[in-house]
């Protein structure tokens, strides 16, 4: 949309109002070159939108690359607000002295994810992640899973300069849920909730990701027919 722009010897700045991201509205736009004889790309702005078109923004960016596996691989659907700012070096030379940098805060609303061909699915996401060049982290996620609440602390580690996202999680379950799941006519008589822990890992392109799950099965009963 309508943006200003001012242009001199030393370098350039352009502010908008409203513009896009793909679906999503970007409100108070700033970008500048403070020098075009050291090319720094600074932009700020606040995001309202589509938390798919924000997912997208970060893979096809030098943010998030190494994730477009599993978001391609995943149903996105829910609002996002939140915003960013980011430092661009346009040149090796420049990105010696400034190197890439990026700091985002979002907030999710009731978000949906549904990964792995349906085999997880997440529903009323609801917390705040900060994105930085050391990873993706959160410590209040709320979520749906399998008929119970749960809460998770989202975490990156860095091994040999390679990003590990994981996704801790504890909270209930309905086992009912767990059964019609995974399609197991046999363990139909399984009912109740119980507590439960488990560790998502996202996966990178040198390893794959996994789900673990640990349960006592505390309040789980198994109905047999009489003998």
């Amino acid at each position: 949309k309508d943006a200003d722009f001012e242009v001199t010897g030393l370098g350039l700045s352009a502010t908008s109002v409203r513009s896009k991201l793909y679906n999503s509205e970007l409100r108070d736009l700033r970008v500048s070159i403070e020098s075009f004889d050291n090319p720094v790309i600074h932009a700020s702005s606040k995001l309202y939108g589509k938390t798919r078109d924000l997912a997208k923004f970060l893979i096809e960016s030098p943010i998030a690359p190494e994730a477009k596996t599993i978001v391609n691989q995943t149903r996105i659907l829910g609002k996002v607000s939140g915003a960013g700012f980011f430092r661009l070096p346009l040149s090796e030379s420049t990105a010696a002295r400034s190197p890439l940098h990026y700091e985002v805060k979002v907030q999710l609303h009731d978000n949906e994810f549904n990964a792995w061909q349906g085999m997880l699915v997440t529903k009323k996401i609801n917390g705040d992640i900060k994105v930085s060049p050391k990873g993706v982290f959160s410590d209040n996620i709320y979520f749906d899973l399998l008929g119970g609440h749960t809460k998770a602390n989202l975490y990156t580690t860095t091994i040999n300069k390679q990003q590990n996202i994981r996704l801790t999680m504890h909270g209930k379950i309905d086992t009912s849920q767990i059964v019609d799941h995974a399609n197991l006519s046999m363990l139909k008589k399984i009912n109740g909730k119980t507590d439960w822990q488990g560790t998502l890992a996202l996966g990178n392109d040198k390893s794959r990701g996994y789900f673990q799950f640990v349960s006592n099965l505390q309040g789980v009963e198994l109905k047999l027919p009489a003998p």
